[in-house]
């Protein structure tokens, strides 16, 4: 019997919120959503408040960014997943072991005018960053 696949553990960010999770490798974005969407749910009371004043009905108002530059996503911002890729698995649409995403809840009202942007927060060491200056 052939050894079973290890998850893949992504990180979905989104403001100063951060999830881990860990997804099967054939999972898809639709079951990410989901999964997402019960976190979010659940975690209302210690989220940012710019993500619990329109939490989402349904998953498919969460859309999901990546890294313009996997390597470091802290200076590089994130693009949107196109909908076809959106549409398949994760591993299909080039999410590696430890990525990293955005999120955002876009409502099928805002979805025309919805411009791709992520609002994702890092932490900033204020001593360290000085250093390396």
């Amino acid at each position: 019997m052939p050894p079973a696949q290890q998850p893949l553990s992504v990180v979905l960010k989104y403001s100063t919120a951060s999830f881990f999770v860990l997804v099967p490798t054939a999972g898809t974005f639709s079951a990410l959503q989901s999964t997402l969407l019960s976190l979010v749910t659940a975690n209302a009371a210690h989220l940012p408040p710019s993500l619990t004043t329109n939490l989402p009905d349904t998953p498919q108002s969460l859309r999901f960014g990546v890294p313009k530059d996997p390597a470091d996503p802290k200076k590089s911002g994130f693009v949107a997943l196109d909908e076809r890729s959106s549409r398949g698995t994760l591993v299909a649409a080039g999410i590696k072991d430890n990525a990293v995403l955005a999120f955002a809840i876009v409502s099928p009202a805002d979805e025309d005018s919805w411009d791709g942007e992520f609002d994702v927060q890092w932490p900033v060491d204020d001593y360290y960053d000085s250093q390396g200056k």
